[in-house]
């Protein structure tokens, strides 16, 4: 059995495999196939590194993204932890991302407030997912 001439390193494989899936969702937002887009989720200390390349890829497909350090979860990720992980939204459309930010504020305020509202929970929860471009009965099956 014959050896490749050459061999990948596992930074630059996830690098190249993080700027892949990111140009994909600059490409549905381009196209308006979603409102918004969640890239990989990501450790804060690889922002610096990883920023060049969303805004070169940004850039090439005409949006915008936003760096979330608090991903909103909501009962459409309970079970996620993004703990020390930060992602970058990616939109074409301003409104859509001050739609994101003021559905946060309102999950935040129903958290403060230490209610648990599961019909709020679940209105906030299928808002986000349909921002996100979730079906309805995927958005059905999950949420009930």
């Amino acid at each position: 059995m014959t050896q490749a001439p050459y061999s990948v390193d596992e930074p630059s494989y996830r690098l190249g495999y993080f700027c892949g899936a990111a140009a994909a969702m600059c490409e549905m937002a381009m196209n308006e196939a979603k409102d918004l887009s969640l890239s990989h989720p990501f450790p804060a200390d690889q922002e610096a590194i990883l920023r060049p390349y969303v805004q070169k890829k940004a850039d090439q497909y005409g949006v915008s993204f936003y760096l979330e350090k608090d991903l909103m979860l909501t009962d459409l990720f309970a079970e996620v932890d993004m703990t020390g992980m930060w992602v970058y939204l990616i939109y074409k459309k301003p409104e859509k991302l001050k739609e994101y930010l003021d559905l946060k504020e309102k999950e935040q305020g129903c958290r403060s407030q230490d209610r648990d509202d599961p019909i709020a929970r679940k209105d906030l929860a299928r808002r986000y997912g349909t921002l996100l471009g979730y079906s309805d009965p995927y958005l059905k099956e999950k949420l009930g």
